[in-house]
C-alpha cells in the first residue's frame, strides 16, 4: 500500500512540474486528501473481492481487464437524471454485473430507481 502512496505523490508532483510555488497550500492539502481518499476505496474494492472469492470460490465476479480504473469506468456510465415533473430523480437502469459490483465490491444495497 506504501507504494500507492508514494505513486500517487509522484504523479501529483509530475502535474505541478515538480515546483512548490505553483501550488497553494490548500490546494496541496486537497490532492493529497484526494489521492489518499482514492487509495483507500481501490483497497476496498480489492480486499471486498478477495473475501467474496474466499467465501463463494465458485462465484464468477471479477473486475474488468483486473484494473480498478476500468471498472470505476464502466460505473461512471450510469447516470442520474431530473425527472419531468422536476421533483424526483430517475437512476439510469442498472445491468446485472453493476448490480452486483454494487453489493459486493462496495458492500451497498442498490439505491432506489426513482427519488426526491
Amino acid at each position: 500500500m506504501r507504494w500507492r502512496i508514494e505513486q500517487g505523490f509522484a504523479q501529483m508532483k509530475n502535474e505541478v512540474n515538480g515546483r512548490r510555488l505553483r501550488v497553494q497550500e490548500r490546494c496541496y492539502r486537497g490532492k493529497v486528501l484526494l489521492y489518499l481518499i482514492a487509495t483507500a476505496l481501490r483497497v476496498m474494492i480489492r480486499f471486498n473481492l478477495e473475501q467474496h472469492k474466499a467465501l463463494a470460490p465458485s462465484s464468477k465476479l471479477s473486475i474488468p481487464g483486473n484494473s480498478t480504473t476500468k471498472l470505476l469506468m464502466r460505473m461512471n456510465k450510469f447516470k442520474i437524471r431530473r425527472g419531468r415533473s422536476s421533483e424526483s430523480w430517475l437512476l439510469d437502469l442498472l445491468p446485472k454485473q453493476v448490480k452486483q459490483w454494487l453489493r459486493v465490491l462496495f458492500k451497498s444495497g442498490l439505491p432506489p430507481r426513482r427519488f426526491s
